[in-house]
């Protein structure tokens, strides 16, 4: 969990987060760059991918929202509190109930919200 919080926004989280969270293979493209495989079909050839140098989620808005679908589809509760913990910077969240605690976490950080789903995948599966 520590180790997750102090890594920088940028590639080594965002590789992270497509492995665990989206559960993405990496591959290399015979064009020259290395992508995410996000759909095989059923021989083995890749259908749908994001180029690694492309896919930002720790930076940018638009896809650490695609994160967080993926995080909220597999634990909303998990997730949310994983949230809270990662905004509030506390490992049990009490109470989130306050408005001015809910605000916080609706204007979280493309880099808030990636820790957040790493940390909630994570944490299911060491709870199983």
């Amino acid at each position: 969990r520590d180790e997750i919080l102090t890594i920088k926004p940028g590639r080594e989280l965002d590789a992270l987060i497509a492995e665990k969270v989206m559960g993405w293979k990496r591959a290399f493209n015979p064009r020259g760059f290395h992508v995410w495989v996000t759909k095989f079909s059923d021989d083995g050839r890749v259908l749908l991918y994001h180029r690694e140098d492309e896919w930002n989620p720790s930076e940018k808005m638009s896809v650490a929202w695609e994160v967080e679908e993926k995080a909220i589809e597999e634990d909303p509760s998990m997730y949310v509190h994983a949230l809270a913990s990662v905004v509030f910077g506390y490992n049990q969240v009490q109470d989130i109930s306050d408005i001015r605690k809910m605000c916080m976490l609706i204007h979280a950080t493309p880099e808030q919200r990636c820790k957040a789903a790493l940390l909630a995948v994570i944490e299911k599966e060491d709870a199983q």
